[in-house]
């Protein structure tokens, strides 16, 4: 079952001291430890889930690698919502 092998390298890196408490900012936790336990947690699931978390994590490189053409693409969606709310009015409106 893949939540128990999930569980078990859970409770290995909890007994060796690898798991940061909740107030622990990053812990003792290597950046291998990290994605460890994101292949883990991501064993068994369905390609939609798959799919949400392959976005995120682009997102993610993104918003630290390129924080430009990040920042960027948010006023883009932000003023493309904003135009088209104007549109709605405006139709609303005329009619």
């Amino acid at each position: 079952m893949q939540s128990s092998s999930l569980w078990y390298t859970i409770r290995k890196l909890e007994s060796i001291g690898c798991i940061p408490q909740p107030n622990d900012v990053g812990g003792d936790m290597t950046t291998p430890t990290y994605q460890q336990l994101i292949l883990e947690g991501m064993k068994g699931l369905p390609p939609e889930v798959l799919a949400e978390i392959t976005d995120f994590v682009y997102f993610v490189r993104k918003r630290i690698l390129q924080l430009q053409a990040f920042e960027e693409e948010i006023q883009h969606t932000l003023l493309r919502e904003e135009l088209r709310q104007l549109s709605r009015d405006e139709e609303a409106h005329v009619e």
